[in-house]
């Protein structure tokens, strides 16, 4: 599983199996009142399971926002990846293949 920050373009965790991207969750950049977001992109239903429990855990190490309260908050965070070898790997086919799949 890989983060991939594309700038205002958003930030993309994608799930490979033997190399082969199966699994795209796509966050969008801002953030309301602590509740973090993830549309889920998925080539099988099998693979929501291991995905999502792997999603909550990169959400809580990565963006764990602890003991904060407020309301009406907003924070934007805009995520940039350096390793070209991440870019690389990312399929902006993926998702539009997707939702064709499930029209």
């Amino acid at each position: 599983m890989y983060a991939v920050g594309l700038g205002t373009q958003g930030l993309y965790i994608c799930l490979y199996q033997a190399g082969k991207l199966v699994a795209m969750a796509e966050k969008p950049l801002t953030v309301v009142d602590y509740q973090d977001v993830y549309h889920l992109y998925l080539s099988s239903e099998e693979f929501f399971p291991v995905f999502s429990t792997s999603l909550i855990y990169y959400d809580v190490i990565s963006f764990g926002d602890f003991m904060e309260i407020a309301t009406h908050s907003r924070k934007t965070r805009v995520p940039i990846a350096t390793n070209q070898e991440l870019k690389d790997k990312y399929d902006p086919t993926f998702i539009p293949r997707i939702i064709d799949m499930e029209s």
